[in-house]
């Protein structure tokens, strides 16, 4: 019932509902169904640009926890430009979660990172 809920608000999340959910289901270390997935990582590439460096990190911190590479290779994309943007705003513990997760996912941020 609540992975039908997630996919049915999916596209009306702000920043802070996705990473929130996100982050959930890798508290949980269960991946939803992949149309909840694919529904929360559609909301994520409209959303990922107004992401505070909290809601980046618990993200891709929720990724590298349910060893997932994100399904469309936009996702990583807007992560990483996010990571790029972010990063100087990032305090030690956001940093040292983004930067675990990628050697999790074997992704490197671009060098501007």
């Amino acid at each position: 019932a609540l992975e039908l809920a997630a996919t049915r608000v999916a596209p009306v999340m702000n920043p802070q509902n996705v990473s929130n959910t996100v982050f959930a289901y890798g508290a949980m270390r269960r991946a939803p169904g992949d149309a909840t997935w694919a529904a929360l990582e559609r909301r994520m590439l409209k959303v990922v640009p107004d992401m505070k460096p909290q809601e980046l990190a618990n993200t891709v911190w929720a990724y590298a926890v349910l060893k997932r590479q994100p399904g469309v290779e936009d996702v990583w994309a807007a992560l990483e430009q996010r990571m790029v943007h972010t990063a100087a705003e990032m305090n030690e513990q956001e940093m040292t979660n983004t930067v675990s997760a990628c050697a999790i996912l074997n992704r490197a941020p671009g060098a501007a990172a």
